[in-house]
């Protein structure tokens, strides 16, 4: 087990996340494992 001042395996990745509604679990799963996910929608 990794010691608890690790820091997460994603950690410094940025992800760009143009997803729909639907498809949005995949950014929250990168976003738990440290990535910074920056979501993009489009123009209402």
């Amino acid at each position: 087990m990794p010691p608890a001042d690790a820091a997460p395996p994603l950690s410094g990745v940025r992800v760009l996340d143009l997803t729909t509604a639907r498809c949005e679990i995949g950014g929250r799963i990168l976003a738990d494992l440290g990535a910074e996910v920056v979501k993009v929608e489009p123009p209402e």
